[in-house]
């Protein structure tokens, strides 16, 4: 079942357009219009337009466009039902539980969310309540880690087993119990199956860190392991199920088994769109305009716990686009803090070329004596660390620091390869002051000239560019393919008047079908109206948006929408006169065009039929052609 019109339009009146998109977006009025940089590609002017009198939002850059509910869908990365749902929860409006039944992926999505939700709750019982879950507690206690904290990330503890053959399933028999399914349990990555094929827990005496998403869904699990009690054979006992379980040692980490490990990819995690701490920290990196991009999870708590929190971390991984894509939404502003070892420095340099792609404004911060965020704030407080924050430099004039350690800058080579190692990343600047004020310190700074940096910049970007050039064919437009263009154009103009006038829907399906139209996206748009049209009897344009889900055709009808053209019709379409005139301008255009080519194709089968004689087959075109002029002459100047 689906969720009832009315509360959708309940939501959709409650949940402003200009509220919900400035939640992620700074909005500017410009005239009768918001706008601001588009959330959805890279931009330094903005094109982004909120119509907060017809709730929709459309991009003039890159064309991304919807209402409401398809701008939480493409932030949140969630379907119609769940965009539905959130923003319903958001803003305190009851969905009737009959309503809420959904595909079977949708269902399954929602028994993993619940069964994560109910492991996260178990795993906090464990480490908080339980015996088991004593020497987590103690060492937490000796990292500082305070009970706020630990309540506030929802902290856990998996269980070692207990013997040789018992308690490598604790997590798994408590579900059970609560009647969730093998099949959801083990999609979740919660459960494994071993060789015999039982199942066992995929964590096992671990600190438990649950991973959410901006929603708040428990997607998934870090496990950091508990170094005072170790099992050697963790990792052999893990492949055959059960194995003899020894050498407990006290203070202890086992060199084999890996010290911190994620879930798998299920079907609602993905690491690479995943960001830790996002959703705490989304609207204080919004307000503040600025993220802390830090490498592990107890560094973004250990920030957090100290106040500073516009941090996030990825998953044990590298920073990917997908990350960048993320944040892109709340800010291009951030300060990075990554180990000052060898991987952390590489996953430095590979973030810093990735944000730049975007238009990143970037800074890095290397902590005293080498120390992590963790290390950092477990001796110093706030404002220690908010002085160094804020005192840290760009990642130019980091680099050229950094660089300057590297190459020995007094020889002409020193300074040669320091140059072709910037140019990388300055070739990818695209505002000209930043570009310019870069070149002028690394002239300061190797004594060099300003003239002969950029003879040496434009040799190395002509360089790049003939190595990855593909050269493109340039095309003129003929008369005929611009004169598609415009029909195309008053096509899909056409479609968006009838989404605003359903109540014609019955006339135009007496002279229309799908085929009627020769734009793709017309043919689409007309095909999505007829089946809204279908099940309710009437549709109107969030109708379409919501029901569409084409990407699309949905970014078309809103740029319509929010042209020049229907803003200027804005007043005018208040007088129902007028209003009618033009609908009908527009069919009888297409109309007319029909109709010519069915005039066009039965003459030339009159000729065909002249030509073998065939008096019978010509009487009955003749009929035909008849009734096709008149019913061209009396549909397309009949008075509305």
């Amino acid at each position: 079942m689906r969720i009832p019109d009315e509360i959708i339009e309940r939501i959709k009146s409650t949940a402003l357009i200009e509220d919900v998109v400035g939640e992620y977006v700074r909005l500017k009025k410009m005239g009768r219009s918001l706008k601001g940089l588009c959330p959805f590609h890279s931009e330094k002017t903005p094109s982004f337009n909120v119509n907060t009198e017809k709730g929709f939002y459309h991009c003039f850059g890159c064309g991304e466009g919807g209402n409401v509910f398809t701008f939480i869908m493409k932030m949140n990365n969630m379907n119609f039902v769940e965009s539905v749902k959130f923003l319903a929860a958001k803003y305190g409006i009851a969905i009737p539980e009959e309503s809420q039944a959904v595909t079977q992926e949708d269902l399954e999505r929602q028994e993993i969310f619940k069964v994560n939700e109910k492991a996260a709750y178990i795993y906090h019982f464990f480490l908080t309540n339980k015996q088991e879950g004593l020497k987590a507690r103690e060492y937490l206690k000796k990292r500082n880690i305070s009970e706020e904290t630990i309540n506030k990330f929802n902290l856990g503890f998996s269980p070692a087993p207990t013997s040789q053959n018992e308690g490598w399933n604790r997590l798994y028999l408590d579900l059970k119990q609560m009647k969730y399914s093998d099949m959801i349990m083990e999609k979740a990555q919660l459960i494994r199956k071993n060789q015999k094929g039982n199942y066992y827990d995929s964590f096992r005496n671990r600190l438990m860190v649950p991973i959410q998403d901006i929603a708040g869904h428990v997607l998934g699990f870090g496990g950091r392991v508990i170094p005072i009690v170790m099992h050697t054979s963790d990792l052999e006992s893990e492949k055959l199920g059960s194995k003899a379980i020894n050498n407990k040692k006290e203070g202890h980490e086992d060199k084999n088994i890996p010290k911190y490990i994620n879930s798998a990819e299920s079907p609602v995690f993905k690491k690479s769109e995943t960001l830790f701490a996002l959703n705490h920290s989304k609207n204080i990196i919004r307000d503040l305009d600025e993220v802390i991009i830090v490498e592990g999870y107890f560094d973004v708590m250990m920030l957090f716990q100290k106040g500073v929190k516009n941090v996030v971390a990825p998953l044990g991984t590298s920073l990917t686009e997908g990350h960048i894509n993320l944040l892109r939404r709340y800010t291009r502003n951030a300060v990075l803090i990554f180990d000052p070892d060898v991987a952390g420095e590489k996953a430095t340099w590979r973030t810093v070329e990735m944000m730049l792609d975007h238009e990143y404004n970037i800074r890095i911060l290397r902590l005293p004596f080498g120390m992590d965020p963790f290390d950092y704030l477990n001796t110093h407080e706030y404002e220690a660390f908010m002085e160094l924050k804020n005192s840290c430099p760009d990642v130019f004039t980091y680099m050229i620091r950094y660089l300057k350690e590297k190459f020995d800058i007094k020889t002409m080579l020193g300074k040669l390869k320091l140059l072709s190692y910037i140019f990388k990343y300055l070739i990818k600047l695209k505002n000209a002051l930043e570009h310019d004020i870069v070149i002028n310190t690394l002239a300061k700074e190797l004594d060099v000239t300003v003239e002969g940096i950029k003879v040496e910049l434009e040799r190395y970007r002509k360089d790049i560019e003939s190595f990855v050039r593909v050269p493109l064919p340039v095309t003129n437009l003929s008369k005929t393919e611009n004169d598609d263009i415009s029909w195309n154009r008053l096509e899909r103009e056409f479609i968006l008047l009838l989404l605003m006038h359903s109540e014609k829907m019955e006339e135009i399906l007496s002279i229309f079908k799908e085929q009627d139209f020769s734009d793709d996206i017309s043919k689409k748009a007309f095909r999505t109206a007829f089946e809204i049209y279908e099940q309710k009897g009437h549709f109107n344009v969030d109708d379409f948006i919501n029901y569409s889900q084409d990407p699309v055709v949905n970014s078309k009808i809103t740029a319509i929408m929010l042209s020049d053209k229907f803003k200027s019709t804005n007043h005018m379409m208040s007088h129902e006169e007028t209003e009618n005139k033009m609908f009908y301008d527009y069919r009888n255009k297409i109309l007319k065009k029909k109709l010519d080519k069915t005039i066009d194709v039965i003459k030339k089968h009159i000729v065909d039929a002249s030509r073998i004689g065939d008096v019978e087959a010509i009487g009955r075109l003749q009929s035909d052609y008849d009734q096709t002029i008149k019913m061209r002459n009396t549909l397309l100047y009949k008075k509305h």
